[in-house]
C-alpha cells in the first residue's frame, strides 16, 4: 500500500470515529488538505450534508461561516426561541404527535416515538446547517427591550416548549445544500396566536447565516391556514404534485411553496 493510500485510509477511520461534531470536521478537513489526499477522493463520501469543500482547487477550504446562537431570542413579550437540545425530544415529539390525527400538518398517520425519531433529532441537533429551534415561554425581565437579545434564564430553560420548527435537505445531494424545507409545529393549546408568524419569521432571517438561498414548504392543498400563512409571508407556488398521499381516507394533493432569502430573510425575486 502507498503512502498516499495509507492516508486516505487513517483519514476515513478517523472520520467514521469522531465525526459527531462541526469542529471535528473542520479539524478533519484542515488535516486532509495538509496531507496532500486531494486527488481521488470523494467529498460526499465525507460530509454530504454539509456545505463544505475540502479538497477543491489546491486545498482550498470554504465553510459557511455561523455566527454563535445566543442561548435564547426574543421573539416577543411572551416566546423566545432557542437551539433545541438532546433533552428537548420527548416534546419536540409530543408536538409533533399531536399533529397527526388533524391529517393537515403531516403525511404521518400514527403516532411516533421518541426511539424512532433519536436519529433523526440528533442528526439535526448536531447540524451546523439544518438546526431545531424550540420555543418557550420568556422569562420576563425589568431590563428587556424590543430590540435586545437576553440570555435564558433559569426557568426559561425549564418553561414547556409551545412550538419547534426545523431546518431539512430538501435532497440529501450535496448541490442542494443552499436549499432547504421549512416545517412547522405549534402546541395545540398554543395555535391561532400568531405563534406560526413569528416562529416562520424568525428562522427566515436565519436562513442566509446557515449557508440557504431558498426555503421550500410541502404543504397540503388542504391545508389553507398554513397556505395563508406562508402566502402572506412572501412564499410563491414552485410545484403542485396531486394525489400524493393516501391518507387512509381521502387522497391528498401537495403544494410546494417556495422562496428565495436575503439577509433581511425577505425575496431575491
Amino acid at each position: 500500500m502507498d503512502n498516499t493510500s495509507i492516508k486516505r485510509t487513517s483519514i476515513k477511520r478517523f472520520v467514521s470515529a469522531m465525526a459527531a461534531s462541526q469542529k471535528t470536521r473542520l479539524l478533519i478537513c484542515a488535516i486532509a488538505a495538509l496531507l496532500s489526499v486531494d486527488d481521488g477522493l470523494d467529498d460526499e463520501y465525507y460530509f454530504p450534508k454539509y456545505p463544505v469543500s475540502l479538497f477543491s482547487y489546491g486545498h482550498s477550504m470554504t465553510a459557511t461561516s455561523l455566527p454563535a446562537l445566543a442561548p435564547s431570542y426574543r421573539l416577543n413579550d411572551v416566546w423566545s426561541v432557542q437551539h433545541a437540545r438532546a433533552e428537548d425530544l420527548p416534546e419536540v415529539v409530543a408536538i409533533y404527535n399531536q399533529s397527526i390525527a388533524g391529517k393537515q400538518a403531516t403525511a404521518q398517520l400514527t403516532p411516533v416515538t421518541c426511539e424512532e425519531r433519536a436519529a433523526w433529532f440528533a442528526e439535526h441537533i448536531n447540524s451546523p446547517t439544518r438546526p431545531i429551534y424550540v420555543v418557550r415561554a420568556r422569562a420576563q425581565s425589568s431590563e428587556d427591550t424590543a430590540q435586545t437579545v437576553q440570555a435564558v434564564q433559569t426557568n426559561q430553560k425549564t418553561a414547556p416548549i409551545v412550538a419547534w420548527g426545523s431546518f431539512s435537505d430538501l435532497y440529501a445531494r450535496m448541490a442542494y445544500h443552499i436549499s432547504t424545507e421549512m416545517s412547522i409545529y405549534l402546541h395545540q393549546d398554543y395555535q391561532a396566536k400568531g405563534l406560526g408568524s413569528l416562529l416562520t419569521r424568525w428562522m427566515l432571517t436565519q436562513a442566509p447565516s446557515l449557508g440557504i438561498h431558498n426555503v421550500v414548504a410541502l404543504i397540503f392543498a388542504h391545508n389553507q391556514p398554513s397556505l395563508g400563512l406562508f402566502g402572506k409571508l412572501g412564499f410563491e407556488q414552485w410545484g403542485y404534485m396531486p394525489e400524493v398521499c393516501d391518507m387512509d381516507g381521502f387522497i391528498a394533493d401537495v403544494v410546494m411553496l417556495g422562496k428565495a432569502v436575503t439577509s433581511e430573510g425577505t425575496s431575491n425575486k
